[in-house]
């Protein structure tokens, strides 16, 4: 994923992503050789993604899913 432009304002910085094709479940699911995910690898990229929408919010930051 890259950073494709990034726009500021007096208020606000806007960081635009490059949208990324495909959805979460698949992709996991081609990890590790293709032998799918553990439960607790699988926990842990949930416990990562989780924390890190909590610290955009906390930061009033938007994102878009």
């Amino acid at each position: 994923m890259s950073l494709e432009k990034v726009l500021y304002s007096d208020k606000y910085i806007v960081m635009v992503m490059e949208h990324c094709k495909g959805n979460l479940a698949e992709y996991l699911r081609t990890i590790e050789d293709g032998e799918g995910l553990t439960e607790k690898v699988a926990r842990d990229f949930m416990k990562q993604i989780l924390d890190a929408m909590m610290h955009l919010h906390r930061n009033n930051n938007v994102h878009r899913d």
